[in-house]
């Protein structure tokens, strides 16, 4: 990890919206209980929440901040 990636991550969730949050993480924009949980978490709770997606989600992480970074 560089410190590029951090703070990729930092902008990332600072910058972040729920509804966006849903779009890059969760793969749509609606809302339901459970993606608003999800981004209380993230906003909380985020090594704990990142350490809970799975592979598919951790991907769509790693693409949201990259594509942030663009």
């Amino acid at each position: 990890m560089t410190t590029n990636d951090l703070n990729g991550l930092i902008r990332w969730c600072v910058d972040t919206d729920g509804i966006q949050f849903a779009i890059d993480i969760y793969d749509g924009d609606e809302q339901n209980e459970y993606k608003t949980g999800k981004f209380r978490d993230m906003q909380t709770r985020l090594i704990p929440w990142i350490a809970s997606l799975d592979d598919i989600n951790r991907q769509r992480l790693v693409d949201a901040i990259n594509k942030k970074g663009e």
